[in-house]
């Protein structure tokens, strides 16, 4: 006796397989329709709607299209780009790991993860998140999780600490170099978010304002959002960054989240 089974195939290798049955059904979708089934080993495999195969091939072929895309982006991206990639030790960070003791941790725990969960809208508005406070709270950590969390839906973001992204368009300056300021600029401009972290930790400079200001605004006016990440208080950010720079990445309802407590690692040692 044979028994049926329903398994999806592509269209194409449907009409040709040997052994074709076929019975009248109707797809909740597209109506009635004649359906199609193979015999394998004794086994009916019962094709399904042809419209919702033809669907479900096509949506394929687009995602497949669309992560080839974000491939090739993400390796024009990283050219010549050696600060791009996490650290290795935030490698297996995520909102699941951050240990929020406190309901001041909850809070920011709880904000950067709103945070990654309104990606549509923070990603057409290019609204901005500010972590700022003492060393070893988890800034880095919760920035890295956003990065995680977007990068599951699609996005393309970019780690950088800040003298990473400064060195890397001031080597744009050198004689012989394969791309231009401009370009060199352009490149930290492009990913969906950028995480600048320990921004403040340098010691500043007009010609390092200058690129970040170049870096920050060019993101402002594409509307693309950025991260900053800092041990500087916001009088200190504004100082490094120019108070202008500040009201920008402020503007549209971006969030300071201030970590005002003890350093996890200072305690991980003294315990």
């Amino acid at each position: 006796m044979q028994t049926a089974r329903s398994d999806a195939q592509p269209v194409a290798s449907l009409l040709s397989a040997a052994n074709i049955a076929r019975r009248d059904s109707v797809c909740p979708k597209h109506g009635p329709y004649v359906e199609i089934a193979s015999n394998f080993s004794g086994v009916l495999r019962w094709a399904g709607c042809y419209d919702c195969l033809r669907e479900r091939e096509a949506l394929a072929a687009q995602e497949s299209e669309a992560s080839a895309r974000r491939d090739a982006r993400r390796a024009n991206l990283m050219s010549g780009w050696h600060g791009a990639q996490i650290p290795k030790r935030f490698e297996s960070a995520s909102f699941e790991t951050y240990q929020a003791e406190t309901p001041a941790q909850q809070a920011v725990l709880d904000a950067c993860g709103e945070y990654a969960e309104q990606w549509g809208e923070v990603s057409n508005t290019g609204r901005n998140l500010i972590l700022c406070g003492l060393y070893g709270t988890g800034k880095t950590h919760l920035s890295v999780s956003i990065a995680r969390a977007i990068a599951r839906r699609g996005a393309l973001p970019l780690f950088a600490r800040t003298y990473e992204a400064v060195q890397f368009v001031r080597e744009s300056y050198r004689p012989g170099s394969s791309m231009s300021e401009r370009q060199a600029i352009q490149r930290l401009v492009e990913p969906d978010l950028l995480i600048l972290d320990e921004v403040g930790v340098q010691g500043g400079g007009d010609n390092e304002q200058m690129i970040l200001f170049a870096i920050l605004n060019g993101r402002y006016d594409a509307r693309k959002p950025t991260i900053i990440v800092s041990n500087e208080d916001m009088i200190g950010i504004e100082k490094y960054l120019t108070v202008r720079v500040v009201d920008r990445l402020r503007e549209g309802g971006a969030k300071v989240l201030v970590f005002d407590w003890e350093s996890h690692r200072r305690r991980t040692k003294t315990a």
